[in-house]
């Protein structure tokens, strides 16, 4: 998408406009298969990241403790956005987008015929994947720069619940008898899949670095948690063990508060 298509994403009078647009402030989901894309503004309800590692313990007899041998670690993204209409036109382009959204969660099949009636001879050609980028929280730990085709973070949705706001009303179309939301509130699960080796590699002097070192929401991590700068953030050094040896001998020698 280009520059200014994407500074015209959202135009519909709104104040969050300017943040959707001057700030990338929205979640897009990049459909795979079809290479479409929708956006909504980042209006969050609920945002979490699970990182759960599996581990497979084994009972040992005579031994307190379980011998636990190290599976994998996944991740879940569970997100919630609050979508809101200004107008008319915004109502209908939001229902039109929640309803791609939901679409997206059908696979690719091959045979199907033009009227879409069951066909028992249709085939399933692939699972319906998909990237989602939210600025630097969700994608690929390469900081908020990117479209989600690009950068955003590969899965797949489990499931998505789409709940109109009853009691803020609907905008009417008489003439097509159809109800626009003025608002709803989506939530969804996004099951990460990694594209890269994610873990630590070790070194010739022993200590194990991160392989990507942004990982995973664009932030470098401190490079080493030995160094007294990373101790201590704020400036003030923190002893290390020639400066303790120093310390102890000058201390013994009444130097400084050595005791009597």
């Amino acid at each position: 998408m280009s520059a200014k298509k994407e500074k015209d994403r959202f135009l519909y009078g709104d104040q969050t406009d300017a943040l959707a647009n001057n700030r990338s402030q929205f979640v897009e989901i990049y459909h795979i298969p079809s290479g479409r894309a929708v956006a909504f503004k980042a209006a969050l309800t609920n945002f979490q990241d699970t990182f759960t590692s599996q581990w497979n313990p084994t009972e040992v007899f005579g031994r307190m403790d379980p011998i636990a041998t190290f599976k994998r670690t996944t991740r879940t993204v569970s997100i919630g956005i609050q979508v809101m209409a200004a107008s008319f036109k915004e109502a209908e382009v939001n229902l039109e987008k929640i309803s791609l959204l939901e679409q997206m969660l059908y696979p690719v099949m091959d045979g199907v015929s033009t009227d879409s009636s069951v066909d028992p001879s249709v085939v399933m050609r692939g699972g319906p994947l998909v990237k989602v980028k939210m600025l630097n929280w969700i994608g690929k730990g390469l900081g908020s720069a990117g479209e989600a085709k690009d950068s955003g973070l590969l899965g797949w949705i489990d499931g998505i619940q789409f709940s109109p706001k009853i009691d803020m009303g609907v905008f009417e179309d008489s003439k097509s008898a159809t109800l626009y939301p003025k608002g709803f509130d989506i939530s969804f699960n996004l099951n990460v899949i990694h594209e890269e080796t994610i873990g630590w590699k070790k070194t010739k002097k022993g200590k194990a670095t991160f392989l990507n070192n942004t990982f995973p929401y664009g932030a470098e991590a401190v490079s080493d948690p030995q160094d007294p700068k990373t101790v201590n953030p704020t400036g003030e050094t923190a002893p290390t063990s020639d400066n303790n040896a120093r310390i102890k001998e000058a201390q013994a020698s009444k130097l400084i508060g050595g005791s009597s």
